[in-house]
């Protein structure tokens, strides 16, 4: 038979309180604190305990709206249901961040024998090193707008230095990559970069974090001393990638063919 003191409930870590049996915890003072940043109580700073007896006071008034029916005040629950959606959201997408973080991963391992079979069927672009021209904007209207003065006929620098100071002759504008290899570009380039000759440029290509690029191949070059220990890590880096996105993407599909969905009319 258990003890009186072994059949009591554990207490909650961090409780500093309780307010008719509702904890108020470290984290909750924490929260205080954060929000009431600089504030002073009687001229002079909040303390933990300044802050603690503030939150049970709350919370007694509270207890006592909840009491007398306040809850369903329209304005309150507006400002509930927007900070309930808010929480909903966070836990949605950290959740989901958890989730994948912990089944993905393991699925998800390249072997050298992979790397090595990409390597045999890219070698000439992997070898392959671009000179590029950007134009960077990170609104959709302003790359339109770039585009539209391109296709009027505008020389590609003269469009990629509007709005910026004139520079030093002999320094490379801020448009003028140089030289780039395969692992270098990034993903949304690589398929637009290698089907430009020298001369032309891309369309709008639109990346992550709303990045837009204009993109004009200026020059490419084979570099033959490029191995596949050389490429090695950038591969097995891509096709990881690559193999995550693809296991995202299935057991997505994979929970919503399973799952029960109904639309409201």
């Amino acid at each position: 038979m258990l003890s009186f003191a072994q059949s009591l409930p554990a207490p909650t870590p961090g409780v500093l309180a309780t307010v008719n049996d509702v904890p108020i915890t470290e984290e909750d003072v924490r929260y205080a604190s954060a929000r009431t940043g600089a504030h002073k109580t009687g001229g002079r700073a909040a303390t933990k305990k300044d802050l603690l007896e503030t939150i049970i006071r709350q919370e007694l008034i509270y207890q006592r709206a909840v009491e007398l029916g306040l809850e369903a005040d329209p304005n309150y629950q507006e400002d509930l249901r927007k900070l309930e959606a808010q929480v909903k959201a966070f836990k949605r997408e950290r959740l989901s961040q958890v989730y994948f973080q912990r089944e993905i991963p393991r699925q998800a391992e390249v072997s050298d024998a992979e790397a090595r079979e990409y390597y045999a069927k890219n070698t000439a672009r992997l070898r392959t090193e671009f000179k590029v021209w950007q134009i960077l904007k990170r609104n959709k209207d302003q790359i339109d707008q770039v585009l539209k003065d391109l296709v009027r006929g505008e020389r590609f620098e003269d469009v990629a230095g509007k709005g910026l100071p004139k520079l030093p002759a002999g320094v490379n504008k801020p448009w003028e990559l140089g030289y780039l290899r395969w692992e270098q570009l990034p993903e949304p380039w690589r398929d637009v970069v290698y089907a430009l000759k020298p001369g032309e440029r891309s369309g709008i290509i639109r990346g992550a974090n709303n990045r837009f690029w204009i993109i004009k191949l200026i020059d490419r070059r084979e570099n033959s001393a490029v191995s596949f220990e050389d490429s090695k890590p950038s591969i097995m880096k891509m096709l990881r990638a690559e193999k995550m996105q693809r296991l995202r993407e299935g057991i997505s599909r994979d929970i919503r063919e399973k799952a029960r969905i109904t639309y409201a009319k």
